[in-house]
């Protein structure tokens, strides 16, 4: 019974603040509501609504200057309420709050602290303790959790990392939590594959490669599942230990052109599928060639086996040991593994071949910074793709050194967005290479600057403990045809404030408008920042709403056009950078290189809003 959050919202003038703050909060909390002077004018059916979900039942209309009060529980009933028409004297509520009783649930059920992960021993257990139901983690293990229940177990899909929960959800379908290596999430997504699979296929056959792929099935998942949508979770490792049928429960944890970690499907009556894993990030940028198991690597071809493309480590007695192995050598692209040989691929092209050989396991390695990417961008006429290297140059030497804008004294904040937790270079060089904009990082233990100042780095200052690197990303190269008359280039992504920004909610065509259609829920997210750079990833992000611990990203077709006030909370539309490509009288065919970072949907020139280069 401790307070979460008290506001007077004027409903003479204006419900949908409150309509908007009784929808977003949790279901089960205790809603106290008591009306002063006029609450009545402008209170609307949403609003009445709003209030009967917290177990109002209004026993006679508000009326012009009513007196009204009411004890409920949000998604619950009310515990008491009374209307009193003006004149009548105060309206009184008065209701007895009990604590209600523990109720003992399997350890499958129960949240272990960071640090900690559910035992396998105890999934069965009764119990709700560390004590009962955990098991201490080892240095560098990250746990993941996924619970999902159909539509007759509770309808919900949850996902957790470390004890944080990422995500939930009761929206039908397969919901899919896409994490990159090291983690942090890329994109969250429901899919409804009760009624058609084909966009959660596209979604997954686009995402990359050693990625960590979360499935959690609410409601009905099965219904409208294809062919494709199913092979697609193939290739995450799914294997459908028994088919999904009608309101299953299904969860996986699952790695992006490898295998499965966990995976669980129970029917519909049978509680909740619960699937954990305990895994180290960096063991999952292995995968495997040709599908691995019973292969030997190979270097250009089948017969390319020369000696000069790997060490041979003897007296490895484990595939694991012999990826750690690789992990220590800066050059390593992969591994050989059989009994105690383990061979680390150092050749510079990569593992890529292989051929038939029992007992053999041949892994390809891709390290914290990649080496190569390949994007293709259509134009008009052509398409035209080329190997994006990820480069990174030290700035005055690089180690010990804090970066700085124009001079030495020029730390604005607005050149970086921190990202706190990061505990190695490399993870910090992959967190620049996601964000749309990026020049350069610097990096000290558990922070990371992400740098973003238009004219990049151009300074910096000793300071012992710091790593000061200046990134330079690929170029890509197209073709276009285009006819016009001046031309005008620039780069910039930009976030414009909505009706001030602060202390506003975003809504769509009007101030009632917030279907959930229009955004994707980003939770965990604990700084602005920080949400504008998940925006950044989201093909089709039109803006953001923001409040401490939880990021609405915006997709809505048409944008932004709309907001309420409501305190705590900050809306900005993201204003995308546009092309103004424009040469000459007569068509003219040319090249442009465009900078384009790893996650990079869309990049474009210039101030105005004209032409869009997606």
């Amino acid at each position: 019974m401790t307070v979460k959050h008290k506001e007077t919202f004027d409903t003479f003038t204006d419900s949908s603040s409150m309509v908007a703050y009784l929808s977003s909060t949790a279901n089960g909390n205790v809603i106290l509501v008591g009306a002063v002077d006029e609450p009545s004018a402008a209170f609307s059916q949403e609003a009445e609504n709003a209030l009967r979900a917290c177990g109002a039942t209004f026993p006679q209309p508000l009326s012009f200057r009513s007196a009204y009060a009411l004890i409920g529980i949000k998604g619950g009933s009310k515990l008491s309420e009374v209307v009193q028409v003006e004149g009548d004297g105060y309206a009184v509520a008065v209701a007895e709050v009990k604590k209600p009783e523990p109720v003992l649930t399997m350890c499958n059920l129960y949240n272990c602290p960071s640090g900690y992960v559910l035992s396998a021993l105890a999934m069965e257990t009764l119990g709700a303790s560390v004590e009962t139901c955990c098991e201490a983690m080892g240095p560098g293990e990250q746990a993941l959790v996924v619970r999902s229940a159909g539509f007759s177990d509770g309808n919900r899909a949850e996902f957790w990392l470390n004890g944080q929960r990422l995500y939930e959800t009761r929206k039908r379908g397969l919901t899919v939590v896409d994490l990159w290596p090291n983690m942090t999430v890329k994109h969250i997504e429901t899919f409804d594959t009760h009624a058609d699979s084909l966009p959660m296929a596209a979604y997954l056959n686009s995402t990359a490669k050693g990625n960590v792929i979360l499935v959690g099935a609410s409601d009905d998942a099965s219904a409208g599942m294809g062919w494709e949508a199913a092979n697609q979770l193939r290739d995450c490792g799914a294997t459908f230990p028994r088919p999904l049928c009608f309101r299953c429960s299904y969860t996986l944890i699952g790695v992006k052109g490898g295998s499965k970690l966990a995976e669980v499907v129970t029917k519909p009556g049978k509680g909740k599928a619960v699937s954990v894993s305990v895994l180290v990030p960096e063991l999952l940028r292995f995968l495997p060639v040709d599908g691995g198991v019973n292969r030997a690597c190979r270097g250009q071809s089948a017969g390319d086996n020369s000696g000069d493309h790997y060490v041979v480590v003897d007296g490895i007695e484990t595939l694991q040991a012999c990826k750690l192995e690789c992990i220590r050598r800066e050059a390593c692209v992969g591994i050989e593994h059989r009994g105690s040989r383990c061979e680390v691929w150092t050749r510079p092209g990569g593992v890529q071949a292989s051929i038939y050989l029992y007992g053999y396991t041949c892994l390809s390695y891709t390290p914290p910074l990649a080496t190569t990417a390949t994007t293709t961008m259509a134009s008009t006429a052509t398409t035209s793709t080329r190997a994006i290297a990820t480069r990174f140059a030290a700035v005055d030497g690089g180690v010990n050194r804090a970066c700085r804008g124009a001079s030495s004294s020029d730390n604005a904040p607005s050149h970086y967005t921190v990202i706190p937790g990061i505990q190695a270079l490399g993870d910090c060089q992959t967190e620049c290479i996601q964000v749309v904009g990026c020049v350069g990082i610097e990096f000290s233990s558990g922070r990371c600057e992400v740098w973003i100042r238009p004219d990049g780095i151009q300074a910096s200052i000793a300071l012992n403990g710091f790593t000061c690197l200046s990134y330079t990303p690929p170029l890509a190269t197209t073709t276009l045809a285009l006819t016009a008359t001046t031309s005008t280039r620039a780069i910039a992504t930009r976030f414009a404030a909505v009706d001030g920004g602060v202390s506003r909610a975003c809504r769509g065509a009007s101030s009632s408008d917030n279907a959930p259609s229009h955004y994707t829920v980003i939770p965990g997210i604990q700084a602005l920042g920080d949400c504008q750079a998940e925006c950044l990833q989201v093909v089709g992000c039109v803006g953001i709403e923001f409040s401490s611990g939880r990021c609405e990203v915006w997709i809505r077709p048409d944008g932004i056009q709309a907001s309420i006030a409501l305190t705590g909370f900050t809306c900005q539309r993201h204003t995308t950078a546009y092309s103004v490509l424009t040469f000459g009288v007569v068509p003219v065919a040319f090249s442009i290189h465009v900078r384009i970072g790893h996650h990079v949907q869309c990049r474009s020139w210039g101030d105005l809003a004209d032409i869009t280069c997606c």
